[in-house]
């Protein structure tokens, strides 16, 4: 009770201000002054006095009063002390009495710090070390507040040493040029944040900083391997502010280009697989060439225990974020840390260029992220849509960083993302990169439009570049900005060389555009169900033109395949080329060898899509109309004969291969009513009866709109008509054909 009571006084007194504790204890010491002179003369000049019973009262008294003024004065001094201590070390004290805004509750900087009203303490040295134990002190300590950075400045903490790897991590953040950072020999960390439900605390120039446990981690392992000046984005970088976040997003190359090491943190291997991952890379001499040592490992890859780590290793959670892309691709020096232990990057290069390299590492992201490394250490070109596409499955967690966190690693992107921003919508940023994109680069961006699930007030014309994970363009759309044809090896231009003619007024495209035709027949696509109703046709398609175009491109097609060829034989080739048409329609092709174009998927769009070519007629009936149904069996016979010989034309491959690249890609047979004809062609999956097909200036393939109730279109994807993708149709266009249409 008495202790309770002596707490609930010293709470009590502990609210005095300093001026009001000063003056208190001045006092006490007068009234003690005063009180103590006359008591002792009382006490001296009475002991020869008569009335004993008196002088006892008497000295009693002054005794008492004397007792409790000395206690008085020992508590408030106890208090003055305390205080002192803790506005050395940022306390108590200086929470209430620092800041000179009663509202404000911003923790004082290093710069900043303020002073007890009581003692000047002097003031120390910007960045001096503080021994301050953080166990069971860390609520008593002011939390880290960040200084703003000055121009071309960025943090480099400096990690103090440490008797015991377990001990509390202290450390300075400094303020330094990239240059004056380069001469410390600072290392750049390449880490995943891991979770921080469990916080942890470092100490920072004496005040306390949360932290993740990973990077908590990462710190102590450094600091033991006796790494002093670091940088490392969660503690070098403000995160919660974005403005700052943005500059420094920009700066990332020169950090990462600029640091002595880059160290790799990977962790997440069981200790069982970092033992003998070590052990398989203790086999390898980096300074010797990989032939002279491929004896060596090849032996120990033999062994289960190292397939094992090794595919541990390729597939660590490491590998899955987005952001070390640019940070391993940009580092000169890595180094390997794990488990403590430090592996420079040139020892696993080596077994990486193995070719006995199981399947499936090298199908792995880490495959992925390693061939851009290569690429940027040699300086190779790079493209921003494809490199956007090689990322869709790395992990972020803010939509920005899709784009933002492979800029450094991007010189191009620089001309359609100046600098990122993320302060601004992933649509308004899409939408200025589209359109930097259009009048820089090449209008086909627009038709990178998703196969399914469009987002709500998301432009039609606009590709989802922030949402590649969630539903990327078809491979064959990505080739497109390369400007590559599945069927012919030249160079597709559909509307020549005419230079793109958009405006862009907030969501809305702005163009004109000449009017092809409309999709009257729609087919089968691979991945549609068994159940669908495509084939589909509109009741103006005439079905009997069906079969003739079909032959015509087919056969067209076909001998495209063997133009250029010094020897032809004649007979062969017209075997072969109705082989070709006939078996398209054999009912049950049964086979199943993998990589064989009648494989079941192929099988199954070549079975569904027969109505769509025949124009729903039956197969005897559809040979009519090419043939007389003799010829018809003669080729039937002849194609079954020709299936099994090895001895095919090359031109009979050749012309399969890109008629199965078709069907696996994301378009479907349509049959397109223009103005003077029906032509046969692809459109993309999304396509359907009635929409129109346009030629827009700047596009290289033709596009499909669909109208809205409003007149305005949707862009839904590209389309292949043959006629058209060499420019023989746009030359024929005048200037009252084109129409101008909005897109949204």
């Amino acid at each position: 009770m008495a202790f309770a009571s002596e707490r609930s006084w010293l709470s009590k007194i502990d609210v005095l201000d300093g001026e009001s504790l000063t003056t208190t204890i001045q006092m006490l010491s007068f009234l003690l002054a005063f009180t103590l002179v006359p008591g002792v003369t009382f006490i001296v000049v009475s002991r020869d006095a008569a009335d004993e019973r008196n002088i006892r009262r008497g000295t009693a008294a002054v005794s008492a009063v004397l007792a409790v003024e000395c206690m008085a004065l020992i508590v408030l001094f106890f208090v003055l002390v305390r205080r002192t201590r803790e506005s050395r070390s940022g306390g108590l004290f200086f929470r209430r009495h620092q800041h000179a805004n009663p509202g404000s509750n911003t923790a004082p900087t290093v710069e900043q710090s303020a002073r007890p009203t009581l003692f000047h303490v002097p003031p120390k040295r910007k960045f001096e070390r503080k021994g301050y134990s953080l166990p069971g002190g860390k609520w008593g300590r002011e939390m880290y507040s960040y200084s703003p950075l000055m121009n071309h400045e960025i943090r480099v903490l400096e990690l103090h040493p440490s008797a015991g790897e377990d001990d509390e991590v202290q450390a300075e953040l400094l303020h330094r040029t990239l240059h004056q950072a380069r001469k410390l020999q600072f290392v750049a960390i390449s880490y995943t944040w891991g979770t921080r439900e469990d916080a942890t605390y470092i100490a920072v120039n004496g005040y306390t900083m949360e932290i993740g446990p990973n990077v908590l981690r990462i710190l102590k392992q450094l600091r033991t391997l006796g790494y002093k000046f670091v940088w490392i984005d969660a503690i070098c970088t403000n995160q919660s502010d974005r403005e700052e976040c943005s500059a420094q997003v920009s700066r990332m190359r020169s950090i990462y280009a600029g640091a002595y090491q880059v160290v790799v943190s990977l962790d997440s291997m069981a200790s069982r697989d970092t033992g003998d991952f070590l052990q398989l890379l203790s086999l390898v001499e980096p300074v010797l060439s990989p032939e002279s040592q491929v004896d060596t490992l090849q032996r120990a890859l033999k062994q289960d225990n190292h397939r094992v780590t090794l595919t541990a290793f390729c597939n660590d959670n490491y590998w899955k974020r987005m952001w070390i892309i640019q940070e391993f691709a940009i580092g000169h020096n890595i180094q390997f840390l794990i488990h403590g232990s430090v592996v420079p990057v040139k020892k696993f290069e080596t077994i990486f260029r193995m070719r006995e390299i199981e399947p499936g590492i090298k199908d792995s992201q880490m495959n992925a992220i390693y061939a851009m490394r290569s690429a940027w250490q040699a300086n190779r070109s790079t493209n921003f849509i494809h490199y956007l596409y090689r990322t869709r499955m790395s992990e972020c967690k803010l939509r920005h960083d899709r784009v933002f966190g492979l800029l450094g690693i991007l010189p191009e992107a620089m001309k359609y993302l100046p600098e990122p921003d993320y302060e601004s919508d992933i649509r308004d940023i899409a939408v200025s990169i589209t359109h930097a994109y259009i009048h820089k680069t090449s209008a086909d961006i627009v038709l990178l439009t998703p196969r399914d699930d469009p987002i709500m007030d998301w432009p039609t014309w606009c590709p989802r570049i922030f949402h590649f994970d969630q539903g990327a363009p078809n491979k064959r759309l990505i080739k497109l900005l390369k400007r590559k044809s599945l069927i012919q090896s030249g160079e597709w231009k559909a509307t020549g060389d005419a230079k793109p003619d958009f405006s862009i007024h907030g969501t809305t495209l702005v163009t004109r555009a000449a009017f092809l035709g409309t999709i009257r027949s729609i087919g089968f696509a691979r991945f549609d169900s068994i159940h669908s109703d495509f084939p589909l046709h509109d009741a103006t398609w005439k079905r009997s033109e069906s079969p003739r175009i079909f032959v015509s491109e087919t056969l067209g097609l076909f001998h495209e395949a063997f133009e250029g060829r010094s020897t032809i034989n004649t007979a062969l080739f017209k075997s072969e080329y109705t082989s070709c048409y006939i078996r398209a329609f054999q009912v049950d092709h049964n086979f199943e060898q993998e990589g064989n174009i009648y494989n079941y998927d192929v099988a199954k769009w070549i079975y569904r899509n027969r109505k769509f070519f025949t124009g729903w007629k039956f197969m005897e009936e559809h040979a009519e109309v090419t043939s007389t149904p003799k010829s018809f069996l003669l080729s039937l016979i002849n194609c079954v004969r020709t299936s099994h010989s090895s001895c095919l034309h090359p031109g009979y491959t050749k012309f399969w291969d890109s008629f199965v690249e078709m069907v696996n890609s994301d378009m479907r047979l349509m049959g397109l009513e223009m103005v003077t004809r029906s032509e046969l062609g692809w459109a993309t999956t999304g396509a359907r009866l009635g929409d129109e097909v346009f030629l827009v200036p700047g596009c290289s393939r033709p596009a499909v709109l669909r109208k809205t109730d409003a007149g305005t279109y949707q862009l839904l994807g590209d389309a292949i008509i043959l006629s058209a993708m060499y420019g023989d149709l746009w030359t024929k266009i005048r200037a009252e054909d084109l129409q101008s249409i909005e897109i949204v």
